[in-house]
């Protein structure tokens, strides 16, 4: 039975060639229609004016300055991007603050996420990722494979921090992620990487005219050795848009993309090999790996009719995936099966945006529905069971026959509502709310005698926020802002109905970790903040500076008890905790400074007063680049975590540590030439871990690579 994808080579080349066509032959660049304007400049109808404060989308699902949110928000621009290096939209977040970034293998591919005490630790995500307004997170466990958003045609990140279910409902708990495309200046940008450990990528992105329509293309690859044994990475991404209808009355734009890529996974080491031997990998995770494949199309457009201007897309989306996986049952004894599943989801949205209302203190109202349809099938295959002696001893071939199988679906709909008012000239109010009906369904067919079940949730998320402009001038500008929420995330299909039974050492000596009893996730948040905008010289040197503090209460929290060895609510939490950051402009020199204080504890339950484990306490983060008129620059990132424990009764800690990051470039003939390195010091640390699973004193870390160099070529940067 063949549960392979394409081979690595074809791929490969398939995407070496697509690079080539985009970067050399370039055909779409003949026209030279307005391949300089952002994405939304296509899909809006407005043409816009410079302003001192920038627009934004994601916190009101239609534009608005920023300074009137009332939520804390970060925008990453395209200049920010290109100044710090950059190498994949997940590697920018380093400069939102708030984000504890953990990534075990510095690419950036596969980084695990906490935000505001929500950590997925990488089973799932806390944070709703849009592209472009459109979700991306996986449908059977939520996750986001970060490889799917080429960095040539990101223009901008938006990140809204805090629970913001009253507009995109499941997930958006920790956040929401929004990454915005657009068509790459002058038509067209490339850049070509190399590095240590085999460390090769390539990407290129080109805009211009398709049978007379705007239209864009882009390509990338990646492939790597990776910084440990059985740690091989290789990825392809190809797709573009094509603009179908654009004028004053409303613009439609079509959007494909296909991406597959190919992942070892070295695994965590027990310690003391987690120090001592960090480019190891342990004999139990020797055969798990990942191949998948995804193919996305959307539609997506607006449409304006008198004061009424309707927004909506239509997406399809089509994965297929085998792999293998191996869990602990304890530092001496593991579990390793074949996973082979296929995705198919079907997902849309409508919104309607009302401006003009004829009441003066009335402002932007907008209201939409949501929906989705998905269906995801799996099979489980053997691979091998045992200590580490019969590990030696086993091929890493899949059984035959599977000793599990079966479908499960997630049907979800869902209304909203914003509305904001102006009572005053400096005071805006702003009311929403959404209701979420999901309704999941699990048909197993092995082993025989399984039983399907079905369960349906009603959530409904009301928020309420003013914000407040206490000075405007010229020179300045300040905003505070106040809001209570209520947000909720479902468990997902994975944590509900996954069919992998585990052996354990008890009756019924096997398991699965999985539990169709489990609850939504349910919370309360209130949340103040400010931002102010100091103006020192128009153009050139301005000072942002911006402070969020916040306090939730969850109940139904959702975790994975190592005890009964399944996914349970653990009952309460508190998390507080005030975010910060301070971002300098000095002509084409930019610096920020981020810092986050958080406490997050169990309230109720065995650890009532403990900290949930692997969420970092203190975040610290900062930057500066700078680039002389010659066209050298410079750059220098540091990221510090510290106040991890390891374990639910917080008797171990995950070490502190700090990273640093940095780089040289020289920008000449309308190229840019870079040498980065990063861990920069070569220090060696333990980004996360777990204790043992069968309850001795020894825990699994995940070590973090040492020092390494890249060194790129690129144009349009």
């Amino acid at each position: 039975m063949e549960r392979h994808l394409e081979p690595k080579r074809i791929r490969s080349t398939l995407a070496w060639a697509a690079l080539a066509v985009l970067g050399v032959c370039d055909p779409l660049r003949a026209a030279q229609v307005p391949a300089q304007l952002p994405a939304d400049s296509v899909i809006t109808d407005s043409a816009r004016s410079i302003q001192l404060q920038p627009l934004i989308v994601t916190t009101q699902r239609t534009e608005a300055p920023l300074a009137s949110a009332s939520a804390a928000v970060t925008r990453i621009t395209g200049e920010a991007l290109r100044a710090f290096g950059a190498r994949s939209a997940s590697d920018a977040l380093v400069q939102v603050p708030g984000i504890a970034l953990i990534d075990p293998d510095w690419s950036g591919t596969e980084p695990r996420l906490a935000l505001r005490g929500f950590y997925g630790g990488g089973e799932t995500e806390y944070a709703a990722v849009l592209l472009d307004g459109v979700p991306v997170n996986q449908l059977g466990d939520g996750t986001v494979d970060w490889e799917l958003f080429p960095p040539g045609i990101v223009q901008s990140i938006e990140v809204v921090r805090g629970g913001a279910s009253s507009l995109y409902g499941d997930a958006a708990v920790g956040g929401v992620i929004n990454i915005r495309t657009g068509f790459p200046p002058n038509g067209l940008r490339w850049r070509l990487l190399g590095g240590e450990d085999g460390t090769a990528a390539g990407s290129a992105a080109v805009a211009g005219s398709l049978l007379g329509s705007p239209a864009m293309g882009f390509a990338s690859a990646r492939e790597t050795d990776g910084a440990r044994h059985h740690d091989s990475r290789h990825s392809v991404n190809i797709g573009g848009s094509l603009n179908l209808l654009g004028n004053a009355a409303g613009a439609l734009r079509l959007w494909a993309a296909a991406h597959w890529r190919h992942a070892d996974d070295p695994g965590p080491l027990v310690e003391p090999a987690s120090t001592s031997a960090p480019g190891s990998s342990d004999r139990f995770y020797r055969f798990d790996r990942l191949h998948q494949n995804t193919q996305r199309l959307a539609l997506e457009g607006w449409h304006r009719l008198g004061g009424l201007k309707l927004r909506g897309y239509l997406a399809g989306e089509l994965t297929s995936a085998d792999a293998i996986e191996t869990l602990p049952l304890s530092v001496d004894f593991a579990d390793t099966q074949q996973r082979d599943g296929t995705t198919r989801r079907l997902f849309g949205s409508v919104q309607a945006e009302v401006r003009g209302l004829p009441a003066s203190w009335s402002g932007p109202l907008v209201f939409g529905v949501d929906g989705s349809v998905g269906r995801l099938h799996s099979s489980y295959f053997g691979v091998a069971t045992g200590d580490r002696d019969a590990y030696a001893l086993a091929t890493g071939a899949p059984a035959d026959e599977p000793n599990a199988a079966g479908a499960a679906r997630r049907q979800m709909l869902a209304g909203f509502v914003h509305w904001e008012l102006r009572p005053a000239s400096m005071l805006r109010v702003s009311l929403g709310g959404r209701l979420d009906w999901l309704r999941d369904h699990s048909e197993p067919t092995l082993p025989e005698g399984s039983e399907p079940a079905t369960e349906s949730h009603v959530a409904f998320s009301p928020r309420i926020g003013v914000n407040l402009e206490y000075t405007d001038s010229p020179a300045q500008t300040g905003n505070a802002y106040v809001a209570v929420s209520r947000f909720f995330k479902a468990p997902t299909l994975d944590q509900l109905f996954d069919l992998r039974a585990t052996p354990v050492p008890f009756p019924p000596f096997a398991v699965t970790i999985a539990n169709p009893l489990l609850r939504p996730q349910i919370g309360w948040s209130v949340e103040a903040g400010l931002r102010h905008r100091l103006v020192l010289r128009p153009g050139r040197i301005s000072a942002d500076l911006s402070v969020a503090a916040f306090t939730l209460a969850m109940r139904n929290e959702l975790d994975f008890d190592i005890a009964s060895f399944r996914y349970v609510n653990v009952g309460r939490s508190r998390h507080r905790g005030i975010e910060s950051q301070l971002r300098l402009t000095a002509g084409p020199a930019l610096a920020f400074v981020n810092f986050t204080r958080q406490q997050v504890l169990s309230t109720r339950g065995d650890f009532a007063g403990k900290s949930l484990k692997a969420i970092p306490s203190t975040i610290f983060t900062a930057g500066i680049s700078a680039r002389h008129h010659s066209g050298l620059g410079a750059r220098l990132v540091v990221t510090a975590l510290s106040g991890m424990y390891l374990d639910d009764a917080n008797t171990r800690t995950i070490p502190n540590y700090a990273r640093v990051d940095g780089g040289v470039s020289l920008a000449t003939r309308g190229l840019v030439f870079a040498v980065d390195a990063v861990n920069l010091l070569d220090r060696h640390y333990l980004t996360t871990g777990f204790p043992d699973p069968a309850g001795s004193d020894q825990a699994l870390f995940y070590p973090a690579p040492g020092r390494q160099l890249l060194v790129s070529v690129g144009s349009g940067w």
